[in-house]
């Protein structure tokens, strides 16, 4: 024997002793009748229906319901009447005693019902009624039912062989199998009933019925409750999970929420029987396929066309606000009556010409219907049952028959705007309140205070006049009338143009002159006009009434003054330029010349020669080549235009003429396949200059960069740094610990090396041919005051990766340094105490950017650059810094100055993506504002050296993907500036520098 049969002989064998102590409990009186067919027992209470459930000796009487019954809470828990063990509700008939009486819920209701069980067979209100059992004419609202396992649970009958007639279940079911929202297992009649609510369990499923057996039947019902699976198994349906029955004039419309075979929106497997006419929403129930019936939208289902061998008579309804719009049965619809309480106290406002509001009190209606016929009697006849189609358009709604009364309104509401009426007529309006939907409407007809009411609408005109045009120019002109509403609320504009009959017309904006009797004068500013040109206007009011146009007046526009346009200065030399511009006559003959001088208001300057320039509509262009210019000198002018009308003058631009005997960058080539880190020549001696990088290299230059030669090569390591003190004496700096010294022009070179794989340098500043500084990667920082005769002396009062160092031009004397180093550190020395002060930058500025290179101007003044575009200057030797406004977001690597003399400087910093930018000025203010210069290169820029006012070096990275290969960049710069775009990107240097960030922050 398997466990199955074990388990449910066990549970039949408790079934039965439970039931013979129930048949043990004395009788008690119910609340009246004597159980028989047409005397049956009276169920007005919980009491009358805890003994009925209780006791099995009675299930085999007859009852009806007199009352409606719910349940709460507490008769579920313990000592509750209804707890029985934490099973709560016991149904009434099992497998053992089964119900044979009959029950007529009379149309009541019974709410809350709980049931609950483990391993439980037959649960439901009825547990097991035979095929002489009649059910019928009840309610069951909100039940809920949790059974973990065994067979058979319906929210109304668990296993039911006997009829059930006009039943409504609403429940939560959570069970094993063979269940469903009204009846587990059906093996009689079911005849208009319906479901909702939603039954999640593991086998032969439905949303109205779980099986439906041989000699089962349902007609003329429906389930909207949701099905879905508690565990993979098959057979679920939307109406049935199991058929082996008839099925006539029914639908399902629930979600069917399984994923397994035998699954159908109606039926989920059908094995004999016949299903007919029934059908089910592919939409809702999630599923297009069933084992017999129809599919249909959820657009045909609210169709009643669908349905067309149903009885729409005697047995469904349909209605688009009943049941979301599905049918449903009329036995469960309760008659709809006409409300007691009509609408009144209309009041009617916004009364104009073709238009009026009416406002009324709602009565106690579901909704209002609102008719208005043009007379001054008689009142409104609704026939019920009927939809009037409403529409706030007089005459365009739904009339009465041909009695002249048209709907206007239909909802829940209590005003609308009634429009196309006609001016001075007088309006008959009455408001019935209605209850039902659609086609079921119920209508109070009778009349109220106020309901129904009469209005006349107005009947004015609006008095309109044509004023003289005003503050005529050019192009524009002010526009004069006046409207008299003449008391409806009117609005104003003027229709103007060149037909001197406005047959053609443009209109201005509407303006409100509102309702009053008096004129308002409006106004409108035209603008766009064409010169010397007559237009012509009128003043126009319009109201509910009509549209009223005054006679036509005109004006002439006089000739313009002349447009100008300044356009920047080309063709830009040391002592030349060519001024640009535009002049636009207007019509009107017309001169053009410039203005221009080293005043940057303009308010002292010279004058070009005149230049006709016709009397045409289009910009003529105009230019002018100044000859015998300053030098480096700034220059601002502005393009005139003068006619008739008076004189216009552009925006003043200017233009910087060019330092003598300089060319713009130029690309060269090293011949060298590596990229090139740093690059050095001494101040005005451009021909001879060292450049260093990749693969140990320094390269020498002694024709102003034309050719290079490998003078030292130390394979397996970088050269960061070079810098030369003279043509003799040379300094290179680079990874593991490298410094080299040449003091022969680079012919010999002597290994000054520090030992240590972490020791990179980035940077070395050469003070005099045996003094020098090497900073570089986690606090490396080491100097020399014999040339190098001696070891390096370590420096250890820094321990962060260090990217530049440079001493003041007068360290000598002042002792001044600065180093620049990750993440936004600067380090400050003063004097000659070796003492290096931290600026914290950081805090002061919210700096954290690297910062790659630093240069002197002077003793007070100096320059930092880094990554993304940052540039700091100081004026005090480094004690405060300031952030100065950068052109480019790209990462800045080298910084270089050069002094004209008196103070004056030119700076030249350079970068990624070939970002060469240049400020120019005296020392205070120099770095204040940076031009970006074209580079003719996207590579990666990292050094920079400027040896005199003639000539400027840039180096940087190899090309990436030359074919063929290509060298370094290199690149022979004079000072002269073209501007132009670039976009930041990630280089070589930064990717070697970003292991700095691995050491501790001492901020954080």
């Amino acid at each position: 024997m398997n466990n199955y049969y074990i388990l449910k002989f066990i549970c039949t064998f408790f079934l039965i002793a439970f039931t013979g102590l129930l048949s043990e409990v004395s009788a008690q009186s119910y609340s009246g009748g004597s159980g028989t067919v047409m005397d049956p027992y009276l169920i007005s209470n919980k009491s009358d229906l805890e003994y009925l459930s209780e006791n099995s000796g009675e299930w085999g009487k007859h009852f009806k319901q007199t009352s409606d019954l719910t349940f709460v809470d507490a008769d579920f828990q313990i000592g509750g009447n209804f707890y029985n063990g934490g099973s709560f509700f016991i149904p009434i008939g099992n497998l053992t005693i089964k119900f044979t009486g009959s029950y007529d819920g009379n149309n009541k209701k019974i709410s809350n019902l709980k049931f609950n069980g483990g391993a439980t067979f037959y649960v439901g209100f009825f547990g097991y009624t035979t095929n002489t059992s009649q059910i019928k004419n009840l309610t069951l609202l909100n039940e809920q039912v949790n059974v973990n396992s065994g067979q058979y649970t319906g929210g109304l009958v668990a296993w039911n062989e006997g009829s059930i007639t006009d039943c409504y279940v609403d429940a939560v079911i959570d069970a094993a199998t063979n269940v469903g929202v009204l009846v587990g297992n059906n093996r009689g009649p079911i005849l208009r009933c319906y479901v909702t609510g939603s039954v999640n369990a593991g086998n032969r499923v439905g949303g109205l019925v779980g099986v439906l057996g041989a000699g089962g039947s349902i007609s003329n019902s429906f389930s909207r409750a949701s099905v879905s699976d508690r565990a993979v198994q098959n057979l679920y349906g939307g109406l049935v999970g199991d058929c082996g029955g008839n099925i006539t004039n029914c639908y399902a419309t629930g979600l069917v929420d399984v994923p397994n075979s035998f699954r159908g929106g109606l039926i989920g497997r059908r094995i004999t029987g016949t299903v007919s006419n029934s059908y089910w929403d592919t939409i809702t129930t999630g599923l297009s396929t069933s084992d017999g019936g129809t599919g249909k939208n959820t657009t045909q289902m609210n169709t009643q066309s669908t349905f067309n061998t149903w009885d729409f008579t005697n047995v469904w309804g349909i209605n688009g606000s009943i049941n979301s719009g599905y049918p449903y049965l009329l036995n469960n619809v309760p008659p709809v009556l006409a409300p007691t309480t009509q609408a009144f106290d209309l009041v009617f406002s916004s009364v104009q010409n073709v238009n009026f509001t009416i406002n009324w009190t709602n009565g106690n209606g579901s909704a209002r219907a609102v008719f208005v016929k043009q007379t001054n009697t008689g009142t409104v006849s609704p026939t019920d049952n009927t939809t009037y189609t409403a529409n706030s358009i007089f005459g365009s709604g739904t009339q009465i028959g041909v009695s002249g009364w048209y709907c206007v309104y239909n909802g829940t509401g209590s005003n609308v705007t009634v429009t196309n009426l006609s001016p001075g007529t007088e309006y008959r309006v009455m408001v019935c309140e209605y209850n039902g939907g659609a086609g079921s409407e119920v209508y109070n007809i009778s009349s109220a205070t106020n309901n129904p009411r009469n209005q006349t609408t107005l009947n004015t005109f609006p008095v309109v006049t044509s004023s003289a045009a005003t503050n005529i120019l050019s192009s524009s002109a002010d526009l004069n009338g006046s409207v008299n509403p003449n008391g409806l609320a009117t609005d104003g504009y003027f229709e103007w143009g060149t037909d001197n009959t406005l047959t053609t017309f443009s209109t201005t904006s509407t303006q409100s002159v509102g309702s009053g009797t008096s004129a308002v004068n409006i106004s409108a500013n035209l603008t766009g006009l064409t010169p010397n040109t007559t237009y012509y206007f009128r003043a126009v009011g319009v109201n509910l009434s009509a549209t009223v146009k005054s006679s036509i007046l005109n004006f002439t526009t006089p000739a313009a003054l002349p447009t100008v346009t300044t356009i920047a200065a080309t063709n830009i030399t040391v002592s030349s330029g060519t001024l640009n511009g535009t002049v636009n006559p207007n019509l009107g003959a017309t001169d053009g010349y410039f203005e221009w001088g080293t005043d940057n208001t303009l308010t002292t300057f010279s004058t070009t020669a005149v230049q006709p320039l016709g009397s045409g509509n289009t910009p003529v262009d105009i230019s002018e080549n100044l000859s015998g210019l300053l030098s480096g000198t700034t220059y601002y002018f502005r393009a005139v235009g003068s006619n008739s009308a008076g004189i216009t003058k552009g925006l003043i631009l200017s233009f910087t003429t060019n330092i003598p005997g300089l060319s713009q960058w130029e690309p060269f080539e090293t011949l060298f396949l590596h990229s090139l880190y740093s690059i050095s020549f001494v101040d005005g001696n451009p021909s001879t200059g060292f450049a260093a990088g990749e693969q140990g290299t320094i390269l020498k230059t002694t024709n102003y960069g034309v050719n290079w030669t490998t003078v030292l090569s130390v394979p397996g390591r970088w050269f960061n740094s070079v810098q030369m003190f003279n043509s003799n004496v040379i300094y290179g700096v680079g990874t593991y610990g490298m410094i080299y010294k040449s003091a022969d022009g680079g012919n010999t070179w002597t290994d000054q090396s520090i030992n240590g794989s972490d020791k990179h340098f980035r940077s070395v500043y050469v003070v005099s041919a045996i003094e020098a500084y090497a900073v570089g990667f986690a606090g490396t920082f080491y100097s020399t005051t014999d040339g190098g005769s001696t070891p390096w002396v370590q420096n250890t009062q820094i321990p962060w990766s260090m990217h530049s160092i440079a001493m003041s031009p007068n360290f000598s004397v002042s002792g001044n340094g600065i180093i620049a180093a990750t993440d936004g550190y600067l380090y400050r020395r003063t004097g000659f105490s070796g003492t290096l002060n931290h600026i914290n930058i950081r805090q002061t500025l919210g700096v954290y950017d690297y910062l790659n290179s630093v240069v002197w101007l002077d003793d007070n003044n100096a320059i930092v650059v880094g990554n993304n575009g940052r540039i700091l200057k100081t004026s005090n030797a480094g004690a405060s810094w300031t952030i100065k406004t950068s052109p480019t977001g790209n990462h800045l690597r080298a910084v270089e100055a050069i002094n004209f003399g008196a103070g004056e400087f030119v700076v030249i910093a350079v970068g990624d993506n070939g970002t060469i930018i240049r400020s120019h000025g005296f020392a205070g203010t120099v770095g204040n504002s940076w031009t970006v210069e074209s580079s003719n290169t996207t590579k990666h820029l990292y050094g920079v050296s400027l040896p005199s006012l003639a000539y400027g070096f840039t180096i940087g990275e190899k090309g990436q993907g030359d074919s063929p290969p290509g060298p370094a960049s290199y690149v022979n710069h004079n000072l002269t500036i073209s501007t132009t775009t670039v976009t930041q990107i990630n280089s070589v240097i930064p990717e070697r520098f970003e292991l700095k960030q691995n050491y501790p922050n001492p901020f954080n």
